[in-house]
């Protein structure tokens, strides 16, 4: 999402006080899959890639995260179709549920 749709909502949810970055679709000049915008985060916060976990429910998410040299996850409960053959996108590993991160990390 832009970010004139991204930082009201963040701002509404209260979500810009526990985020240390936010990256909406025009932030950087690439989009997803390009790793950019996950590159841009990692130096943001000061945080080396090989140390991220990267978790999405489409193919590009994952793309990127792996083009970033991010851990990724597959967060089965986001909007992924019942046909998508989730093996074919190369993550690290698939989560049923949110709490399931802490396991992870």
């Amino acid at each position: 999402k832009p970010a004139w749709l991204t930082d009201p909502l963040m701002s509404a949810l209260k979500l810009d006080q526990r985020s240390a970055v936010t990256i909406s679709g025009d932030t950087t000049a690439e989009k997803k899959p390009h790793p950019l915008p996950l590159l841009t985060a990692a130096e943001a916060i000061n945080i080396n890639c090989e140390h991220c976990l990267y978790i999405g429910d489409d193919p590009r998410d994952i793309e990127a995260g792996n083009a970033a040299n991010m851990t990724t996850v597959i967060a089965k409960y986001g909007y992924i179709s019942d046909n998508s053959n989730l093996e074919s996108w190369m993550a690290d590993s698939m989560i049923d549920h949110p709490t399931q991160i802490l396991d992870l990390i």
